[in-house]
């Protein structure tokens, strides 16, 4: 391999390095999230309406490729047979049981970034 080639793919690692970082902290759950969602699935867990496997919750904070602490979550829950959404909010608190409350009816599915 000539000696150039080795130098341009050495400058490169980093790059491709943080690039696959990002994406890997963009798609995935961190634990707050990951709470916030069996929360809601927990609340709903005897209501027939919903698919509870089909609960996503909005991402925590971050600054950079940081997570900072986060306890308010917008979580959306499909309604089974109507391929819509309803949103619920989620407050996680350092003591008791998170709360869950309906935020919106037929919301859709996309939440907010």
């Amino acid at each position: 391999m000539p000696r150039w080639r080795e130098a341009a793919e050495r400058r490169a690692l980093p790059a491709v390095l943080l690039a696959a970082a990002a994406l890997l902290a963009a798609g995935c759950e961190d634990a707050a999230q990951a709470d916030a969602r069996e929360a809601v699935q927990a609340r709903l867990a005897g209501a027939s309406v919903y698919d509870t496997g089909d609960v996503h919750c909005t991402h925590g904070g971050r600054v950079y490729l940081q997570t900072v602490e986060t306890t308010r979550f917008i979580c959306s829950a499909r309604l089974r047979g109507e391929g819509d959404c309803d949103w619920f909010r989620v407050d996680l608190r350092r003591s008791g049981p998170p709360r869950v409350a309906l935020l919106r009816r037929h919301a859709g599915c996309v939440l907010p970034a």
